[in-house]
């Protein structure tokens, strides 16, 4: 199997990944009309999650190194914005003992971490490899 139909199906699986976190690792609990920031992180995680299985499938269906390459440098920016989310724009609850903060922040990190080093490591290995037009390096 070639290793874009590989990384194609690694996209499709980390974005499912993504998707399956919050309901894998547990989320604080809604006490009455109060609903904790980590709630709110979850969903967002999950749209992130949907955008990154579809960059997959898109990643699967391209031939064009140029299409792969914008593929990939979109999936590295949705895994920093999967790292962000919890981290800086929405966060997760305050309390240090809280279980969102014991499992699924680090599951959300980590995962972030290995998507963005495959998508944007894949993205410089084609830029390289086939010396995609526009892209190469200028020396003088």
């Amino acid at each position: 199997m070639k290793t874009g139909k590989l990384l194609g199906f690694w996209f499709i699986a980390a974005g499912l990944l993504y998707f399956l976190i919050p309901l894998v690792f547990p989320i604080c609990e809604t006490t009455g009309k109060m609903i904790m920031r980590c709630f709110w992180s979850a969903r967002a995680e999950m749209g992130v999650g949907a955008a990154v299985m579809f960059g997959g499938f898109f990643y699967l269906g391209s031939e064009d190194a140029q299409r792969r390459v914008g593929l990939c440098l979109m999936i590295g920016v949705l895994a920093c914005l999967g790292a962000a989310i919890p981290l800086f724009l929405i966060g997760v609850c305050d309390h240090h003992d809280a279980p969102c903060r014991a499992g699924t922040l680090p599951a959300w990190v980590i995962a972030s971490g290995f998507l963005l080093l495959s998508a944007w490591g894949k993205a410089w290995r084609l830029t390289r490899r086939d010396g995609l037009p526009g892209l190469e390096a200028n020396h003088a």
